[in-house]
């Protein structure tokens, strides 16, 4: 039972990891919105650019997970 509990709360970091980076991304998108909204264009769309590879980046990451559970624990 201590080994269950010891992976899930593995895998719980490393879901917890991509998503905060994810939600993380979102505010500095928000952010940049608003800049971009008062005229500011070329810095405001840069950072979007990174941001946006940081979201596909810990979305990979969150699916490679999901993935591998479902390899390690095949549907019966």
């Amino acid at each position: 039972m201590a080994s269950l509990g010891d992976l899930v709360s593995g895998v719980a970091h490393e879901i917890n990891t991509p998503v905060g980076v994810v939600n993380s991304a979102a505010d500095v998108a928000l952010r940049c919105a608003a800049r971009i909204e008062k005229g500011e264009i070329e810095k405001p769309l840069a950072l979007l650019k990174v941001n946006l590879d940081a979201m596909l980046e810990a979305g990979g990451r969150i699916g490679t997970i999901v993935k591998s559970l479902r390899n390690y624990c095949p549907a019966r």
